[in-house]
């Protein structure tokens, strides 16, 4: 018998270490996929920079984008935009699946099994050379991707996928929406969370609907979304943003989720930490950003260093 929503039993508060990418998650000038870059940080974050004392969590989280893979040239005829279907995001897993095999080895599921239940992680499949910010940059299909592993002794299992349902202005037509809004409601072990790609937090935002000139698939998105989290009810809400300077990025949407979903008590970004591409320098200190992207107890910041910038000399 499905149990009320009403009569649900609320659960402990869960434990969480968020790995904060002090820097890019890959090398400026490289032109490939990160897929060696990742496996440095996840090594970084095993053998160096995790802190002695932490107990096993329950949830480890990684940033939006963590792993960055090329798009799958045969299927760039697919459906993308406001006309995306589910069938292409059921075909896309399968690929992000394996990007996150290459990554994470048998030695590193082995040793994350012992500090954490469950890893979120981000991973985007694009047009390599379209990873530049601008509507040129854009235009052809790419997915933003979440996944959620189970980890026990060797073993990495996948529980939930989910990944970007509210686009960005610059790629509303070619990114290919996750349009079944109810993969972001992930239950383990008795919690719920609401698992967020990058810009849908902004659907929360509590100004957004009041814009005048917001479209009308975007107000049906965010309607919709915001009914099946109220149904929802989560106690934690996880956002995977690819690159955060300053916590003011996303403020509105989290105040929009402390109001719209009384029942969340943990909220947090993922932290990839270096300026915008409009940008030569970051915004805020990392200490400002990690501080201000979270809310609740129990979270603890793990900062790995990630790869420094580069610019070319004139």
């Amino acid at each position: 018998m499905e149990t009320p929503i009403n009569s649900r039993v609320k659960p402990e508060t869960a434990s969480i270490v968020r790995l904060c990418v002090n820097g890019r998650l890959q090398r400026r000038d490289t032109r490939g996929d990160n897929i060696s870059a990742a496996r440095t940080l996840i090594v970084r974050a095993l053998h160096k920079d995790w802190p002695s004392g932490v107990q096993r969590v329950d949830f480890t989280v990684l940033p939006g984008g963590f792993i960055l893979h090329q798009f799958p040239i045969d299927l760039d005829a697919i459906n993308t935009g406001w006309i995306s279907d589910n069938s292409s995001f059921e075909v896309l897993k399968g690929y992000g699946e394996k990007c996150i095999r290459r990554v994470l080895s048998e030695e590193a599921i082995r040793v994350l099994a012992k500090r954490t239940r469950y890893l979120t992680i981000g991973i985007d499949l694009k047009h390599i050379r379209d990873d530049k910010i601008g509507k040129k940059a854009i235009k052809r299909p790419h997915i933003e991707l979440v996944a959620v592993l189970k980890l026990t002794g060797r073993r990495a299992s996948i529980v939930a996928w989910t990944g970007k349902s509210y686009p960005t202005d610059e790629q509303q037509h070619s990114l290919v929406h996750v349009v079944d809004l109810s993969t972001h409601c992930v239950t383990v072990d008795g919690l719920r969370i609401l698992v967020l790609g990058c810009h849908d937090l902004n659907m929360f935002n509590p100004r957004i609907p009041e814009n005048k000139r917001l479209g009308m698939n975007r107000r049906i998105r965010i309607k919709n979304m915001r009914s099946e989290a109220e149904r929802f009810e989560p106690s934690i809400v996880i956002q995977h943003p690819h690159q955060t300077d300053s916590p003011r990025i996303w403020l509105s949407g989290w105040s929009g989720i402390k109001k719209i979903l009384p029942s969340v008590e943990q909220g947090l970004s993922g932290i990839a930490y270096f300026p915008h591409p409009l940008h030569r320098a970051t915004r805020r200190k990392l200490p400002k950003v990690i501080d201000g992207t979270k809310f609740g107890s129990n979270i603890e910041d793990v900062v790995i260093e990630g790869f420094k910038e580069t610019r070319a000399k004139n």
